[in-house]
């Protein structure tokens, strides 16, 4: 499950909130996998359920007046249990004071909320989180098998389709496979070599759609040695001879 790890990830960093994990995620993976933001708080809820993750206690500044430790709850003589002091979050989901409204984007849509009803609560791992996070790291990924792939069925159904011309389906859909990766090497080439984790996807992207222009090539030689065997055999058949027309005796023979 890539979105659950990756907000443990993000968050073994020090605690964060919702939209900041959202931000955080698409800049990691260099903003080539949009991540909606009910899916990062629908993975933090389950998160939650499961142990692995608590909500810090957002009516409880980490720093600044009322905070524990400072001048305000010193002059107040408020008792402050050490377990309740919470460190910093990394947080840009409190809104500016100033702003009515906080505009909330997607990566198909834009929409504006509330402030009051944005989720200001900051994330945090637990102790079951981080042993979650290390068997994580310490694991490889399985590669089971493949899932559905729109072109693959496409161009199988094709193969076997009369009507359908498999080699103008093939031309078509290597042009847009170019252009897709002329618009990734474009986005390699602007990153800068120092983001590491940017290259590295970007990276995987060309090799991916390298693959596939590979397998386009190998798809139309394939079909033009299966044309080429299927005219080898058509002419090479000899024509039937015609039955013959003549009569046939009482004892069997051909006149």
């Amino acid at each position: 499950m890539a979105v659950k790890h990756a907000l443990l990830a993000l968050l073994a960093r020090g605690p964060a909130g919702t939209y900041q994990l959202r931000k955080d995620f698409e800049a990691a993976t260099g903003t080539t996998w949009p991540l909606n933001i009910g899916q990062v708080a629908t993975t933090l809820a389950r998160l939650e359920r499961d142990g692995l993750v608590i909500r810090l206690d957002p009516g409880r500044p980490a720093n600044g007046p009322g905070a524990p430790g400072s001048a305000t709850a010193s002059a107040a003589s408020t008792s402050v249990p050490a377990a309740a002091a919470q460190p910093t979050p990394r947080n840009s989901d409190a809104a500016p004071a100033a702003a009515d409204a906080a505009p909330v984007t997607g990566p198909s849509n834009t929409q504006t909320l509330p402030t009051a009803n944005r989720d200001v609560a900051a994330w945090t791992l637990t102790d079951a989180g981080r042993e979650e996070l290390a068997h994580w790291w310490a694991s490889p990924v399985a590669r089971r098998a493949p899932e559905r792939d729109e072109l693959v069925i496409k161009l199988a159904l094709a193969t076997a389709s009369p009507d359908v011309d498999v080699a103008a389906l093939i031309q078509q859909q290597r042009q847009a496979t170019q252009t897709t990766l002329h618009e990734i090497n474009r986005a390699r080439r602007a990153a800068a070599d120092e983001d590491l984790a940017t290259t590295l996807v970007l990276d995987h992207h060309v090799f991916i759609v390298e693959a596939e222009l590979r397998w386009l090539d190998d798809a139309e030689g394939r079909l033009t040695r299966a044309a080429a065997l299927r005219a080898s055999a058509a002419s090479t058949t000899p024509a039937a001879s015609p039955a013959s027309t003549a009569p046939v005796s009482s004892t069997g023979r051909r006149s």
